[in-house]
């Protein structure tokens, strides 16, 4: 990879699970390894507040 646009993973979270979540939020904000930020994670609460799927990718990429 040569800059963080060629590749996003984005996980939305559609079970309350506390230990789920805190995984997710440990990849994204912790991600060991890679060289750039490529994880991008949602809670199904914090994705419906998008007002379309394209927009919550949109933002998942622009990140």
């Amino acid at each position: 990879m040569q800059n963080d646009d060629e590749l996003t993973f984005l996980f939305v979270q559609v079970v309350h699970d506390r230990a789920a979540t805190d995984y997710l939020r440990e990849l994204d904000d912790n991600l060991k390894g890679a060289k750039f930020d490529i994880v991008e994670a949602q809670t199904v609460a914090e994705a419906e507040s998008f007002a379309s799927t394209a927009d919550l990718v949109l933002a998942a990429i622009g990140d």
